[in-house]
């Protein structure tokens, strides 16, 4: 104690600690609110999820299951040419339920079925449209959707109706 003020000595510098922590955990605060979600997003790599979790995700009764991107478009893939009734690649490491879910469709409204995370930072080229309106990219998943899920009417009308 200061014999002459009677004060603690150090009070102040204390206080002014105190004070310029709370303010920096307010700016803390107020940058995560304002980035909210578009920061998690971000925190992505070429590869899949820096926070981890599945690339993937399907849906089914017991809960969410995951599943890595290439597991997604097997599991996708097979259930497709079964329902067309053509051979399917095997699937025996992919959970059944995840199976069921994409070929029956939630049981109770039209929402996704699977699910998987991406990022459009990993550096795609920029494409010029070709002749058919599509880029070099899209066409090719025009051709890979074709393949698997045969011939689909594109355009709002078909005559007799789309089903």
């Amino acid at each position: 104690m200061d014999s002459i003020t009677g004060h603690s000595r150090g009070r102040p510098g204390r206080r002014r600690r105190l004070l310029l922590g709370l303010l920096v955990i307010g700016m803390l605060a107020s940058v995560l609110v304002l980035l909210g979600a578009g920061l998690l997003s971000g925190l992505r790599t070429a590869g899949g999820p820096v926070l981890g979790g599945a690339e993937c995700t399907v849906r089914t009764s017991e809960g969410e299951i995951g599943l890595t991107r290439s597991e997604a478009k097997q599991a996708t893939t097979a259930v497709a040419l079964t329902a067309r009734g053509v051979p399917a690649p095997d699937t025996a490491g992919i959970d059944d339920a995840v199976l069921q879910r994409l070929a029956e469709g939630p049981a109770d409204d039209a929402g996704p079925g699977l699910a998987c995370r991406g990022s459009a930072a990993d550096g795609l080229p920029v494409e010029d449209l070709t002749a058919t309106g599509l880029t070099p990219r899209a066409e090719q998943v025009r051709m890979a959707m074709a393949e698997v899920f045969g011939d689909q009417s594109l355009g709002g009308f078909a005559p007799g109706g789309v089903g």
